[in-house]
């Protein structure tokens, strides 16, 4: 005879099974808003986003810092395509200055996924090694950032080894 699946074991099962669906649902979902929203260039941004957020499980505070780099560096694609000659601007602004709509539409379309994750409560479990490796290497600079002001301030930088990224070696 089968064993029942115990309730607790499966209000998870259900909540999981609810949660992908809900997951599938916005990937597929997503992608054809954008290119509703922001044409071709919107449809292939959004397939893009959702392929790496299945695919290597990029986390969302990454998707953030895209979308607020984008808005930042907005004002300075502007500058670089040229300012306004006139105090009123024409409507081929638009048209002139296609490099800064194009990181606006990256960084609202980022910004509108990530958010939408984080309505929703998903969050597509790491399947690679890549982040964890990302993540090791931050805290390695962050004790290396210290080690260094140690230095600075006299203190003992032997108390720490791990934190050595370039022991010295006795020839």
């Amino acid at each position: 005879m089968s064993e029942a699946i115990s309730s607790p074991d499966r209000d998870r099962d259900s909540k999981s099974t609810a949660r992908f669906r809900t997951a599938l649902v916005l990937s597929a979902s997503f992608p054809l808003l954008a290119g509703f929203f922001a044409a071709w260039y919107g449809l292939f941004l959004a397939i893009a986003i959702v392929g790496l957020w299945w695919l290597i499980g990029v986390p969302r505070s990454f998707y953030w810092l895209l979308s607020v780099i984008g808005l930042a560096v907005t004002p300075f694609a502007v500058w670089i395509q040229g300012l306004p000659q006139t105090r009123v601007v024409g409507s081929n602004f638009g048209v002139r200055h296609w490099l800064a709509n194009d990181i606006v539409i990256a960084s609202l379309c980022l910004a509108a996924f990530v958010s939408l994750t984080e309505i929703l409560g998903l969050q597509v479990r790491r399947s690679s090694k890549f982040w964890s490796a990302m993540a090791k290497l931050a805290g390695t600079w962050r004790a290396r950032a210290r080690r260094i002001e140690g230095d600075r301030g006299g203190d003992d930088t032997e108390a720490h080894p791990s934190t050595d990224l370039f022991p010295k070696t006795n020839p």
